[in-house]
């Protein structure tokens, strides 16, 4: 999807596109898909006492906030509790910004994906070797109801949080009948 028509400037393929503009209007529900990276930005210092940003997936950090919260492993939830209890936050938040909002029992979040690949370096800034690339991904599917139209219609053409180039932020939506 793009908010420019694509250019035929081969002759290899024919080119077909359609135009993309969905009606949508404040009150209206939608049945919608979404794999994103839901992520939190942590800040703490280094070794020199420099603030330090550090971006985790939000089951990662819910996991580490029960081991600070030092409660036992027999007392802690389940990996798709979590992942439920955690994506579905971090999707009601989204919806804040983005046009839309989410109710309780009316999202479901599975999936829940660690991928790990190796990318090679930027030699334009003199590194050298590969490293490593991490994305977790959450699967979202239910029923959002449209707060602010054309929040969500920007949110539907530019995706909705991180790694897009990887994949993620694609919302797929329909009326719900």
């Amino acid at each position: 999807m793009s908010e420019q028509e694509p250019e035929a400037n081969v002759d290899l393929w024919q080119i077909e596109s359609k135009e993309y503009k969905p009606l949508l209007s404040t009150g209206q529900k939608l049945v919608f898909s979404l794999r994103a990276n839901p992520i939190v930005t942590r800040w703490d210092e280094d070794e020199n006492g420099k603030p330090h940003q550090h971006r985790h997936d939000v089951v990662m950090d819910a996991k580490t906030r029960m081991e600070k919260e030092v409660i036992s492993k027999n007392k802690r939830p389940q990996v798709p509790e979590i992942v439920q209890k955690e994506g579905f936050e971090w999707l009601r938040k989204k919806g804040d910004n983005n046009g839309f909002e989410v109710e309780e029992g009316q999202v479901i979040a599975t999936g829940y994906r660690c991928n790990r690949f190796f990318k090679p370096k930027d030699k334009n800034r003199g590194v050298k070797g590969k490293h490593s690339v991490n994305i977790s991904t959450i699967d979202f599917s239910g029923i959002l109801t449209v707060t602010n139209p054309e929040s969500l219609i920007n949110a539907l053409y530019k995706g909705i949080g991180p790694a897009k180039s990887f994949g993620c932020g694609l919302m797929l939506i329909r009326p719900a009948r």
